[in-house]
């Protein structure tokens, strides 16, 4: 009878679902949910972020390189690294370990076509303006 109440206890807690809408992953991956997928650009600025449906890249306009992107960094320190994320319909956070670089970043979406970066730069939270959006 004990052996029964306690895997009835353990399906219990193994079959719960929490109904909230946030996504959490760990791991070596990077997965944006779709409402923050395209190119964003800080308010007045020609450089910010691109969000794919599988990886994170700033993007800095200084010629022909433009894009600095982590999915390729997480794949040759796969044995080093790691990308956390946390996600809801309005918002985006992702950790991104590198060896012993730690790069964090929180994003809030303000409408479809803006959000803001909360200590981004210098500590100070930034308006960013939605460019286009990923097709991928």
């Amino acid at each position: 009878m004990k052996k029964l109440l306690l895997l009835s206890v353990l399906l219990i807690f193994a079959c719960s679902s929490d109904d909230s809408d946030s996504s959490n992953s760990s791991g070596n991956s990077i997965n944006p949910p779709a409402w923050i997928q395209g190119l964003w650009l800080y308010e007045g600025d020609t450089y910010g972020y691109e969000f794919r449906a599988d990886d994170f890249c700033w993007y800095v306009p200084t010629g022909q390189l433009n894009y600095t992107c982590f999915k390729s960094q997480l794949e040759l320190f796969s044995y080093d690294s790691s990308a956390t994320q946390n996600s809801t319909e309005n918002s985006y956070q992702l950790t991104i370990t590198l060896s012993s670089y730690e790069y964090h970043y929180e994003f809030q979406k303000i409408s479809a076509d803006s959000m803001t970066c909360i200590g981004c730069i210098y500590g100070e939270d930034l308006v960013l303006i939605k460019q286009w959006k990923n097709c991928s």
